[in-house]
């Protein structure tokens, strides 16, 4: 390795180091680079997505014991209890596998978020348009719009402040200026710095 007082390596003599040695500078570079401020409002964000995510779980499982009790089985519906069934037991799933990976601060927390979030809005779609014109509209656009689009909207935060936080890291351990920069300019971590840009 190489002291402070010393001339930094230069890239030919750090390509000759041991793939150890080379982790071993990774760790103590990623020691030293500040991460991006939690604030106040983070703690309380992933509590907000956790009750979101675990809560809307907790509620939707007894639901579908509800509905696969009372939904018609009629022959002019067909599968229609089995598909709305299904597709909560699918929901309430995502909700709770997202919910455990928040919990553990996993990557693929944003990928299950994403897809929790859109499930939720597919429901919220059907929900009002297969209810359109008759007696449940309202209710229906009520749940929508004062539920289930504000549980997806708190989802999508969830992943967008992941992402953000991400690269701000990412950022710092490449030398880059960290300050927080649109996520529609950022490029995937996995591209070599020569096919950024």
């Amino acid at each position: 390795m190489v002291d402070a007082g010393s001339e930094l390596p230069t890239f030919e003599a750090v390509e000759r180091w041991t793939p150890a040695q080379r982790a071993q500078l990774a760790r103590m570079l990623d020691r030293l680079v500040s991460r991006p401020a939690a604030g106040a409002t983070a703690p309380r964000r992933r509590r907000l997505v956790l009750l979101v995510t675990m809560g809307g779980a907790t509620v939707l499982f007894p639901w579908v014991a509800y509905l696969s009790a009372t939904l018609p089985a009629s022959a002019t519906v067909g599968a229609w209890r089995t598909a709305w069934v299904g597709y909560d037991v699918i929901l309430a799933a995502a909700l709770a596998v997202a919910g455990w990976l928040v919990w553990h601060r996993r990557h693929l927390s944003v990928v299950a978020l994403t897809v929790a979030a859109t499930l939720v809005l597919v429901d919220a779609w059907f929900d009002v348009t297969l209810s359109w014109g008759t007696s449940e509209t309202w209710g229906a656009v009520a749940t929508a719009a004062l539920v289930e689009i504000p549980v997806a909207v708190v989802l999508v935060i969830g992943v967008l402040t992941m992402l953000r936080r991400t690269a701000e890291v990412t950022r710092q351990l490449r030398g880059e200026d960290a300050s927080p920069s649109s996520l529609w300019t950022q490029t995937l971590t996995m591209q070599p710095p020569a096919e950024r840009g």
